[in-house]
């Protein structure tokens, strides 16, 4: 396991380990951004949007909005959790820091199916060595810095859902603001009515 970066640890210093998780240290100021957002999102519509809905669609709307969000944070945790890592480097399961790429040597770092840095051979045409995360990641598809983790084979599904259900978790709020808003000036109107008469 690598240590843990200090304030005094360079960049070059910690990239000589591979990122096993996204939960890793340091983590990505996105990522943190990530979260509060989330948390923030979860507290205003479980604690605000819904409550301030007073009828027979406020049970049905907490049970939507409970699955909704729960399986949003369940494959978030699961698609920064899996490591998504190249299955030749699982089963090296290496713990020795990983060399500084030496460009006098190899035009790439992977070259005829080989990484020079990782040094395996790598399972598919697919797989790239990520810079940030400092491993051959198996199918690669991106580095996604909300996550802090690479998404691969091996996370790509947990990480579509993830992506499907913050959709929802969205329209959700817009159509709560929305139907909140709405009613509120309709009963407005109803209010002013009333007084005038």
């Amino acid at each position: 396991m690598p240590p843990a970066p200090s304030s005094s640890t360079s960049v070059k210093e910690f990239r000589k380990w591979r990122r096993l998780h996204g939960l890793q240290l340091p983590l990505h100021p996105q990522q943190v951004i990530s979260w509060v957002f989330l948390i923030s999102y979860t507290l205003f519509i479980f604690l605000t949007l819904i409550p301030a809905i007073h009828s027979a669609a406020q049970m049905p709307l907490i049970i939507i909005n409970i699955l909704i969000f729960g399986l949003h944070y369940v494959t978030h945790l699961v698609s920064l959790l899996i490591d998504p890592s190249d299955p030749a480097l699982l089963a090296l399961y290496s713990k020795r820091p990983v060399p500084e790429f030496d460009k006098d040597k190899f035009n790439h770092v992977i070259e005829n199916g080989r990484c020079h840095l990782c040094n395996i051979n790598i399972t598919s045409v697919r797989t790239k060595h990520c810079s940030v995360c400092n491993k051959c990641v198996h199918i690669f598809d991106h580095h996604c810095k909300w996550l802090n983790q690479c998404i691969g084979r091996r996370n790509y599904l947990p990480f579509i859902i993830c992506v499907v259900s913050a959709i929802l978790m969205c329209l959700s709020f817009i159509t709560l603001a929305v139907t909140e808003m709405t009613l509120y000036h309709a009963n407005h109107k109803v209010n002013l009515s009333r007084v005038d008469r």
